[in-house]
């Protein structure tokens, strides 16, 4: 029983030295910078898509000058309303969701997706342009 246990203790230490070190999938989501970001707005073909949990969505009074809400729970239902090739940012309050968002679309040929290094909490934190949802 001990012996199992230290198994699984080491499988998790090894997942998580490849998922910080960048060696797994799960790495390879893109990333841009709040002020990359910042930089781009309006752009044309660039979509902005908040993917906030309910929770975190529901208590916010704010979202990212012209994005657009998606559930993150529905990925496969609005996948759909956006093309394979359009350039999408995604952001979530940190970039944990988002970036399982982004592996999510790019398992299904979306080729242009970028996480918001941070999220929501690093953008709001440089007041940079937001919008009353």
């Amino acid at each position: 029983m001990k012996k199992r246990w230290i198994g699984t203790v080491i499988g998790i230490v090894v997942s998580l030295a490849l998922v910080l070190t960048g060696t797994c999938p799960a790495a390879r989501v893109s990333m841009i910078s709040k002020d990359e970001l910042k930089a781009s707005l309006g752009k044309p073909n660039m979509v902005i898509l908040d993917v906030r949990p309910p929770s975190a969505w529901m208590f916010s009074m704010s979202q990212i000058q012209g994005a657009v809400r998606e559930s993150p729970s529905d990925v496969g239902l609005w996948q759909k309303k956006y093309s394979k090739d359009q350039l999408i940012v995604l952001y979530c309050y940190s970039d944990v969701t988002s970036s399982g968002v982004a592996q999510q679309l790019m398992s299904t040929g979306f080729q242009k997706i970028y996480v918001l290094k941070g999220g929501w909490q690093e953008w709001s934190a440089a007041k940079y342009p937001v919008e009353i949802k």
